[in-house]
């Protein structure tokens, strides 16, 4: 419920609510025991380095994207794109043949590189 709008201000319109949608339950039928499945034989305990590893690489991935996307004026163009080479140098270090990844499409070109 509002209340009264003050003199001189308009009042904000009214939001349709969005749709609430139904709780999704994920069954995998392998419970939780602290492992996870790299591409291969075997599990690993999700707090082992590789997967930290994994992990704090995509997300400085993530965040280097968003950055990117956020310099409308391109102020860091030439650091974030410095970046990137390193980035994909410490990706093929921690996975040479490039499996955990299959569907990234990456073009490095004479002195630029490209995601896609």
């Amino acid at each position: 419920m509002e209340g009264p709008v003050r003199p001189g201000r308009r009042a904000l319109p009214q939001r349709a609510k969005p749709p609430r949608l139904g709780r999704v339950k994920i069954y995998t039928r392998t419970g939780d025991d602290g492992t996870t499945g790299l591409l291969g034989p075997g599990r690993v305990p999700k707090c082992s380095p590789r997967v930290e590893a994994y992990g704090a690489v995509d997300e400085l991935n993530a965040a280097l994207g968003a950055a990117r996307a956020l310099d409308r004026e391109g102020w860091l163009a030439e650091e974030l794109g410095s970046a990137y080479p390193v980035l994909l140098a410490l990706k093929r270090t921690l996975d040479p043949a490039g499996v955990m990844n299959p569907g990234a499409l990456i073009a490095e070109t004479a002195g630029s590189v490209r995601l896609t």
